[in-house]
């Protein structure tokens, strides 16, 4: 609970601070990037931060589950982002130049990946606390 709120007050700060360094347009672009990586985090998680949370901690095999888990969320982030950047084009022609560099594109694909990772990563810190 503390943490949430330590990380609203740094949140609030890193965002003043690129107010100030930054054009409005960058910064924007900086959000929506923002917002679509976890749009698509939310996706490819597909229930599974919940269903872990639920059935981890009576479970036999935590691990089985916990690796399952992580593979398939790993893979569908993976196809998502890779979906996205193929239709960028179509949905966001603002933010083409992501698909344009490969740098970018990798990094998209990445930071997606490790954020749904995070997210699911969680649930299961969950599942073992709600466990004792």
């Amino acid at each position: 609970m503390l943490s949430t709120g330590v990380m609203a007050v740094f949140g609030f700060f890193f965002w003043i601070i690129n107010a100030r360094l930054y054009s409005a347009e960058q910064v924007g672009i900086g959000t929506t990037l923002i917002s679509i990586i976890t749009l698509i985090s939310s996706f490819s998680l597909l229930g599974l931060g919940n269903s872990l949370i639920k059935y981890l901690p009576t479970s036999d095999k935590k691990n089985d589950k916990i690796n399952t888990s992580f593979t398939l969320v790993g893979l569908t982030s993976i196809f998502i982002s890779i979906f996205f950047l193929v239709f960028l084009k179509t949905f966001s022609p603002g933010l083409f130049f992501v698909r344009e560099s490969i740098i970018f594109s990798l990094l998209f694909i990445l930071f997606t990946v490790f954020f749904s990772l995070n997210i699911i990563s969680e649930n299961v810190f969950i599942a073992y606390r709600s466990s004792k």
